[in-house]
């Protein structure tokens, strides 16, 4: 089922955009009390290796962020917001998101996916594998109420079509590849900082148009994992990664964790998106590839600290993920300058 919205001309969007704008100076669409040309864009967050938060006040009560991370779990300082209850649409484009769902289970983002969710604004978030693009928007619904963006309004999102998505709780949806590639166009401005708010609101109100107007079909979420699943996985991966020299076997890890064996893979594969073999050896090839990079170990030491016992093994493994063998990988890429 498509998402339906306000029908409009697409070709228009731009043309009634420039004119709302024009009629700025009457302060038409100046609720937060700025002009569009004045208002300043949002602020960054480092909040790890590689991850970053880019944050912008569309509106009162009405903010976007570009999540760009690579660590597993991150915590968001919202109290600032002052939020209680919102509505928050999220859009993956790569790696993996939890998000909670109704009766403490949990469903896990893959690209394309959107979903929108009304529980309390997360102070926490994890994100699978450690790797994850995507966009999230919140609507404020007590702000929204009080004091509704006229943009909003003039392209169909009033307070009603928030509200409907507020008694949903929860939806899914396969975003089109229109969607998705309007969405990663707004994700890079934000990342590039290089922007002004009247840009990103246009954007943002493109992406909503498009989306809620044939951009997105409404999809079921069969594969919900319990809270008890999701610890279980988790707890799996917490083994096998905290030292990658070491082996485990199957049963040794079901044994550890205090279920089946065929559970166990299963659950592993619901919150991480691949097989516990394909996940570990990803991992020992990033392992790899970084002490390649930044060590003088030679390469079988390299291998042994991966977890090959045989360096004709490694290399051979290296070679179908990475494309060079890890010799030639080493030389392109040395950072000690050999």
């Amino acid at each position: 089922m498509m998402l339906k919205g306000r029908n409009m001309d697409y070709s228009d969007l731009r043309k009634q955009w420039d004119a709302m704008v024009s009629a700025s100076s009457d302060n038409k669409l100046s609720e937060d009390g700025a002009s569009l040309s004045s208002a300043k864009p949002g602020i960054a967050f480092c909040l790890g290796p590689y991850t970053y938060i880019y944050g912008v006040k569309l509106w009162d009560g009405v903010y976007i962020w570009a999540n760009q991370i690579n660590i597993s779990r991150i915590d968001y300082a919202v109290d600032a917001m002052d939020t209680e209850d919102a509505v928050l649409i999220n859009l993956c484009h790569s790696g993996r998101c939890e998000v909670a769902m109704k009766g403490n289970s949990f469903i896990y983002m893959t690209p394309g996916i959107l979903n929108t969710s009304v529980n309390k604004v997360k102070r926490s978030f994890l994100f699978p594998g450690g790797s994850y693009d995507g966009v999230e928007m919140l609507f404020d619904m007590k702000r929204l109420k009080d004091n509704m963006p006229a943009a909003l309004e003039e392209y169909g999102f009033d307070y009603g079509f928030f509200d409907e998505l507020y008694k949903r709780e929860n939806l899914l949806a396969k975003v089109s590849a229109d969607s998705l590639n309007m969405s990663v166009k707004l994700f890079k401005t934000l990342c590039s900082e290089n922007y002004s708010t009247e840009d990103v609101r246009f954007e943002v109100l493109s992406l909503l148009h498009c989306l809620w107007n044939g951009g997105a079909s409404e999809i079921e979420w069969t594969n919900l994992v319990s809270k008890g699943q999701r610890r279980i996985a988790c707890e799996v991966e917490r083994i096998i990664t905290e030292d990658l020299s070491k082996r485990h076997t199957i049963d040794q890890l079901a044994s550890r964790v205090g279920v089946g064996a065929s559970a166990m893979k299963k659950y592993f594969v619901a919150v991480y998106g691949k097989p516990i073999s394909y996940y570990l050896r990803d991992k020992r090839i990033e392992k790899a590839k970084a002490l390649l990079t930044t060590s003088d170990l030679s390469i079988g030491a390299v291998a042994a600290a991966c977890g090959y016992e045989h360096q004709g093994k490694f290399g051979s493994v290296f070679k179908a993920a990475v494309g060079m063998a890890p010799l030639e990988f080493r030389r392109c890429n040395n950072s000690l300058g050999r």
